[in-house]
């Protein structure tokens, strides 16, 4: 293979033709999305990993989701998300890209959801408002099973986490002060 001449398009293509489709409705509804290249890092992480059962808080139209499904062989997908017409638009989504996958619906507040919640989960993609992430990776960190994955999708905000704050203040804040509580999570830190 021609690495130098390579063509970007093949290496983010979509594992499913569907994200194409979401994509064009996004855009066509002005709903914002993770890039095509981060979506095909977390499809990445999510197939090394192997989950069995994921949690996605705040699933939207259902775009990263739909990437995550399609890196899963089989198992169970949780979603939360505040929007009833988004935790169904993603379900089925879901079943369309991965019909082998039992997926669960959770109307109502993320942060909620989590403190409620007594089961494990091998990966758990967080896509909330900024300001919760600094919450959730609290009340994540009981619910990640050993060996799993918490990725938070924008953390670095458009490069605003390591910039002068100007705008979105409480946003900026939460997220370096997640940052701040990662470092000193001995659950997280390898060396100890």
């Amino acid at each position: 293979m021609d690495f130098i001449n390579l063509n970007p398009a093949e290496i983010f293509e979509y594992p499913h033709l569907i994200l194409g489709e979401i994509e064009a409705k996004s855009r066509e509804e002005g709903i914002p999305l993770l890039s095509r290249e981060a979506a095909r890092a977390v499809y990445q992480l999510c197939a090394l990993v192997a989950p069995k059962k994921i949690l996605e808080l705040g699933c939207g139209i259902g775009y990263s989701a739909g990437w995550l499904a399609c890196a899963m062989e089989k198992g169970e997908f949780h979603l939360s998300d505040y929007n009833a017409s988004y935790l169904k638009r993603t379900k089925n989504l879901i079943n369309r890209v991965n019909p082998k996958l039992f997926v669960s619906t959770h109307k109502g507040e993320s942060t909620l959801f989590l403190e409620q919640s007594r089961e494990e989960f091998d990966l758990i993609f967080v896509d909330i408002d900024k300001v919760f992430y600094e919450r959730v990776l609290e009340l994540a960190l009981p619910r990640l099973a050993p060996k799993s994955l918490l990725i938070f999708d924008n953390a670095c905000f458009s490069g605003r986490t390591f910039s002068p704050i100007k705008d979105k203040k409480n946003g900026v804040e939460s997220i370096r002060a997640t940052i701040l509580a990662d470092r000193k999570s001995t659950r997280l830190n390898s060396s100890h």
